[in-house]
């Protein structure tokens, strides 16, 4: 699911992001960090990715370690 952040960021070409914040509940200059933030950092989503992809990947890993233990019983 988007944020409404990037759904401003994809409407703003259509609509006046006045309007668009106004209709998600944003304040503007809170949206204008996000644009900042995200020029600042362009590899945030990849590293958010990375991190998803690791997390689930040691969440399988516990689990699979009590599984065995479960089996050693």
């Amino acid at each position: 699911m988007k944020g409404k952040y990037a759904i401003i960021e994809e409407l703003s070409d259509l609509y006046p992001v006045t309007l668009l914040c106004e209709l998600l509940d944003v304040w503007r200059s809170a949206y204008y960090r996000y644009l900042k933030r995200k020029l600042l950092d362009p590899d945030r989503e990849i590293k958010q990715r990375i991190k998803a992809i690791y997390l689930q990947r040691e969440r399988k890993l516990k689990l699979l370690k009590n599984i065995r233990m479960l089996w050693a019983r």
